[in-house]
């Protein structure tokens, strides 16, 4: 009887360290990321910071807020870049609270999940920016980053920055 509850035992532990070992086989997903550069800049320097798309899964548009130091950094334009080339780029207002990168696809047919750069945001570092690091960081509300169904999809969101020496 010993020996039918050991063999039990060893049979159903077996099991488990199989199940448990089959479990840990699963494919690793990669999040969706946006992310913004860090730059280095000097008193009064015109510098340019690009915000990536990477393993992007199919966005339709998207709304994604830029807010920095507005003391020490002037926005004073913005590029589009070269990931949404057949879709419509709305142009943020430079003197806003945020500045809001807006883009949505130009129809179904121009959905894409390759990775690129969203937009080059170009700065003016202030004659009178204290040394130091200034961040740059982008945010987003639920329902702002959408797919063609109106999903919402959830980015990692990396900020920047630019540091600004003397």
């Amino acid at each position: 009887m010993k020996k039918r509850i050991l063999t039990l035992i060893l049979s159903l532990t077996t099991i488990f360290v199989m199940s448990t070992m089959s479990l840990s086989v699963t494919a690793k997903t990669v999040d969706p990321t946006i992310t913004l550069e860090n730059v280095k800049a000097k008193k009064g320097q015109n510098v340019s910071v690009k915000v990536s798309i990477e393993n992007n899964p199919g966005i339709w548009g998207m709304d994604l807020e830029i807010a920095y130091d507005k003391t020490a950094l002037t926005l004073t334009s913005v590029d589009n870049g070269d990931f949404y080339q057949d879709g419509e780029w709305t142009k943020g207002n430079l003197n806003g609270d945020v500045y809001i990168l807006s883009y949505e696809a130009s129809g179904f047919d121009n959905i894409t999940t390759q990775s690129g750069i969203l937009a080059t945001l170009n700065f003016k570092v202030s004659d009178t920016a204290k040394a130091g690091d200034y961040a740059i960081k982008a945010t987003y509300n639920a329902g702002d980053i959408i797919n063609v169904s109106f999903d919402e999809i959830d980015f990692a969101v990396v900020s920047g920055g630019i540091s600004i020496t003397d």
